[in-house]
Formats: C-alpha cells, structure tokens, sequence
C-alpha cells in the first residue's frame, strides 16, 4: 500500500469520524436541535400549567411558575432521557433512572434562578405580561440548561470517553 492510499484512507476516516463519530460536531447539533425540541415541549407544558394554575386556579403567578417548572421539569426530563441522550442513558435500573433524575433536578432547579429572576424582572420591573417574560426567561436558561444536561446529567462515562475514536465506533474502521 502506498502512502497516498494511506493517507487518503487517514483522511477518509477522519471525516467519517467527524460527521458520524461519538464526538460528531453534527451529532452534537442534532442533540441540540432534539434537546430544543424537548424545551418547546416543556415550554408548552410549563405556560399551559402556569396559565391553568393563575388564571382557573387563582394561584399567585410566582407560585404557579415553581409548579408549572416542576412539571416541565419533569416533561423535559422523560424526552430527554428516551430521545436526546438516549445513548448516553445509564441503563433502565431504578437506581441509575434516580440518580439522572436528581441530576437532572438539581441543574434545573440550578437554573431555576434565573428563569424565575427574569419572570420577575420583567414582570414587575417591565409591565411585561407574565407569560411573555416566562417566554424570555426559558430563552435565557436554554443554553446553561443544555451544558449541565450535556456535560454533568448525562456526560460520557470515563470508561467510554477514554477510548479511542475507533475503540467507540468499531463500524468506522476501514476495510
């Protein structure tokens, strides 16, 4: 084999590694346009809840957004667990689901801050209508959200990250 067809299959399975690999620069938009996806889920199920439990239930909005959070939380939690990391999930044992749970609440109860500092911000300081300023308190928190999910809740295991891309992705190597 000469050095050219050497070179060429380096070169060949370095762009298959980049575009379908473990660290895909693709796949890692394709999770965040999923995780994304997910938000708009939970931003349905956060405004509808906050909506039902302000104006039919007559809760103060600052209540009713820690609940409506809560079950958006929980909303996001489930998709993002079947669907956008799904291969980063760690088995289906109560103790494992538990744990990515906890993690999960705790960076967005993390975040929580935030999103209700902004709520209230541009509620009570702006005029702005409630559901509005929830609008733009989700578009704050989505990107920190994102990177504690990506690199805290459901980050590689060492096991995984420390082997070589080919180690990940046996189907990748050339014939």
């Amino acid at each position: 084999m000469t050095n050219t067809s050497k070179d060429n299959r380096s070169i060949r399975s370095t762009i298959r590694y980049m575009v379908y690999g473990e660290a895909s620069i693709f796949k890692e938009w394709r999770r965040l346009t999923k995780f994304c996806f997910v938000g708009l889920s939970g931003v349905g199920v956060g405004l509808g809840s906050l909506w039902l439990l302000k104006e039919v239930a007559g809760l103060f909005y600052v209540v009713a957004a820690v609940i409506a959070f809560i079950l958006s939380v929980a909303n996001n939690f489930t998709w993002n667990r079947i669907w956008t990391f799904r291969d980063r999930s760690q088995g289906s044992e109560v103790s494992a689901i538990l744990g990515q749970w906890f993690k999960f609440l705790l960076s967005s109860s993390g975040t929580l801050g935030v999103n209700l500092g902004v709520l209230t911000l541009l509620t009570e300081v702006f005029g702005i209508h409630y559901i509005l300023s929830a609008l733009c308190a989700v578009a704050v928190a989505t990107p920190m959200n994102f990177l504690f999910s990506t690199f805290w809740v459901w980050r590689l295991s060492p096991a995984r990250s420390s082997k070589s891309p080919l180690q990940r992705s046996p189907e990748l190597k050339s014939p």
